[in-house]
Protein backbone atom coordinates (compact mmCIF):
# COMPACT_ATOMS: atom_id res chain seq x y z
CA UNK A 1 0.00 0.00 0.00
CA UNK A 2 1.31 3.45 -0.93
CA UNK A 3 2.13 5.99 1.75
CA UNK A 4 -0.67 8.56 1.78
CA UNK A 5 -0.26 12.31 2.16
CA UNK A 6 -1.51 13.40 5.60
CA UNK A 7 -2.83 16.71 4.23
CA UNK A 8 -5.39 15.31 1.80
CA UNK A 9 -8.81 16.89 1.40
CA UNK A 10 -11.99 15.51 3.01
CA UNK A 11 -13.16 14.58 -0.51
CA UNK A 12 -10.09 12.37 -0.92
CA UNK A 13 -10.71 10.69 2.46
CA UNK A 14 -14.30 9.93 1.40
CA UNK A 15 -13.08 8.44 -1.91
CA UNK A 16 -10.56 6.23 -0.07
CA UNK A 17 -13.30 5.16 2.35
CA UNK A 18 -15.64 4.14 -0.49
CA UNK A 19 -12.79 2.13 -2.07
CA UNK A 20 -12.08 0.38 1.24
CA UNK A 21 -15.77 -0.53 1.64
CA UNK A 22 -15.59 -2.26 -1.74
CA UNK A 23 -12.27 -3.97 -0.92
CA UNK A 24 -13.62 -5.23 2.42
CA UNK A 25 -16.85 -6.51 0.86
CA UNK A 26 -18.95 -4.16 3.00
CA UNK A 27 -20.33 -2.11 0.10
CA UNK A 28 -23.16 -4.60 -0.48
CA UNK A 29 -24.25 -4.46 3.18
CA UNK A 30 -23.80 -0.81 4.16
CA UNK A 31 -24.79 2.53 2.63
CA UNK A 32 -23.00 5.58 4.01
CA UNK A 33 -23.66 9.22 3.15
CA UNK A 34 -20.82 11.63 3.85
CA UNK A 35 -20.35 15.32 3.07
CA UNK A 36 -16.92 16.96 2.91
CA UNK A 37 -16.53 20.13 4.98
CA UNK A 38 -13.56 22.49 5.29
CA UNK A 39 -12.93 21.24 8.88
CA UNK A 40 -13.47 17.53 8.19
CA UNK A 41 -16.39 15.27 7.34
CA UNK A 42 -20.10 15.47 8.05
CA UNK A 43 -21.48 11.97 8.59
CA UNK A 44 -25.01 12.21 7.19
CA UNK A 45 -26.18 8.60 7.62
CA UNK A 46 -25.24 4.97 7.75
CA UNK A 47 -27.66 2.20 6.90
CA UNK A 48 -27.05 -1.53 7.04
CA UNK A 49 -29.32 -4.09 5.44
CA UNK A 50 -28.06 -6.64 7.97
CA UNK A 51 -28.78 -5.07 11.36
CA UNK A 52 -26.87 -6.65 14.24
CA UNK A 53 -24.17 -8.38 12.18
CA UNK A 54 -21.44 -5.77 12.65
CA UNK A 55 -21.25 -4.48 9.08
CA UNK A 56 -22.05 -0.88 10.01
CA UNK A 57 -19.61 -1.02 12.95
CA UNK A 58 -16.87 -2.33 10.68
CA UNK A 59 -17.57 0.39 8.12
CA UNK A 60 -17.50 3.05 10.84
CA UNK A 61 -14.18 1.71 12.18
CA UNK A 62 -12.68 2.01 8.69
CA UNK A 63 -13.96 5.58 8.38
CA UNK A 64 -12.65 6.58 11.81
CA UNK A 65 -9.23 5.08 11.10
CA UNK A 66 -9.07 7.13 7.89
CA UNK A 67 -10.15 10.29 9.74
CA UNK A 68 -7.31 9.72 12.20
CA UNK A 69 -4.83 8.92 9.44
CA UNK A 70 -5.72 12.08 7.51
CA UNK A 71 -6.28 14.29 10.60
CA UNK A 72 -9.99 14.91 9.98
CA UNK A 73 -12.74 15.60 12.50
CA UNK A 74 -16.15 14.04 11.94
CA UNK A 75 -19.57 15.10 13.16
CA UNK A 76 -23.15 13.93 12.79
CA UNK A 77 -26.70 14.52 13.87
CA UNK A 78 -27.92 11.20 15.28
CA UNK A 79 -31.24 10.23 13.73
CA UNK A 80 -32.94 6.98 12.89
CA UNK A 81 -33.96 6.22 9.34
CA UNK A 82 -37.69 5.96 9.88
CA UNK A 83 -38.31 4.52 6.44
CA UNK A 84 -36.25 1.46 7.37
CA UNK A 85 -38.11 -1.44 8.99
CA UNK A 86 -35.31 -2.54 11.34
CA UNK A 87 -33.62 0.55 12.70
CA UNK A 88 -32.16 1.79 15.95
CA UNK A 89 -33.85 4.53 17.96
CA UNK A 90 -32.13 7.89 18.36
CA UNK A 91 -31.07 6.90 21.89
CA UNK A 92 -29.65 3.57 20.68
CA UNK A 93 -27.77 5.39 17.91
CA UNK A 94 -26.29 7.87 20.39
CA UNK A 95 -25.04 4.98 22.54
CA UNK A 96 -23.63 3.23 19.45
CA UNK A 97 -21.74 6.34 18.35
CA UNK A 98 -20.54 6.95 21.93
CA UNK A 99 -18.97 3.47 21.88
CA UNK A 100 -16.97 4.74 18.90
CA UNK A 101 -15.66 7.80 20.81
CA UNK A 102 -18.19 10.35 19.59
CA UNK A 103 -19.07 13.02 22.15
CA UNK A 104 -22.50 14.62 22.44
CA UNK A 105 -22.68 18.40 22.01
CA UNK A 106 -25.76 20.59 22.29
CA UNK A 107 -26.06 23.46 19.85
CA UNK A 108 -27.44 26.94 20.49
CA UNK A 109 -30.74 25.97 18.88
CA UNK A 110 -31.16 22.99 21.23
CA UNK A 111 -30.40 20.25 18.71
CA UNK A 112 -27.91 17.48 19.44
CA UNK A 113 -24.83 16.79 17.38
CA UNK A 114 -22.10 14.27 18.01
CA UNK A 115 -18.44 14.90 17.23
CA UNK A 116 -15.30 12.89 17.08
CA UNK A 117 -12.19 15.00 16.90
CA UNK A 118 -9.03 13.77 15.25
CA UNK A 119 -6.84 12.50 18.04
CA UNK A 120 -3.03 12.41 17.55
CA UNK A 121 -2.75 9.79 20.33
CA UNK A 122 -4.77 7.37 18.20
CA UNK A 123 -2.02 7.32 15.58
CA UNK A 124 0.90 6.56 17.88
Amino acid sequence: MAVLNQDESPEYVIDVFQTKLIEEGLFKFVAVELTPKNWGISFDSICSNTLGQGHASNALKILLALCDEFHKDIELIPHSLKHEKDTLSKEQLEMWYARHDFKTCNTDDGSTIMRRKYCPRCNT
